[in-house]
């Protein structure tokens, strides 16, 4: 499988929210905004902060993971030419990082 080149890497700095101020952090409060709803979720994967996962880093792609209230999560594609989570994932507020839930095992089922 080829490795695809990117302008980031996570060694270049943290992930950071779209527009480049606020960095992503564990626990941080988040609202996904998609086509018909909004969900308020935690987040409890960052790359370069949390340990590596296999379904969370590959090829020089990353994502953020985001766990909501109900027990599931979802994993948010960080922008690799900018280093910042697409413009759907709002900042909220900060939170505990002990707040976040850890991911699953890798594989995901």
């Amino acid at each position: 499988m080829a490795t695809i080149h990117t302008a980031w890497k996570k060694t270049d700095g943290p992930v950071r929210y779209h527009g480049g101020q606020t960095e992503v952090r564990l626990g941080d409060q988040v609202e996904i905004r998609g086509l018909f709803r909004k969900r308020r979720g935690v987040i409890n994967y960052v790359p370069g902060i949390s340990p590596p996962h296999g379904e969370m880093e590959h090829n020089a792609l990353f994502w953020i993971g985001i766990s909501f209230a109900r027990g599931d999560f979802t994993g948010i594609l960080v922008d690799p030419d900018t280093g910042c989570t697409l413009k759907k994932v709002v900042f909220l507020e900060r939170g505990a990082p002990e707040a976040a839930t850890p991911l699953p095992p890798e594989p995901f089922e």
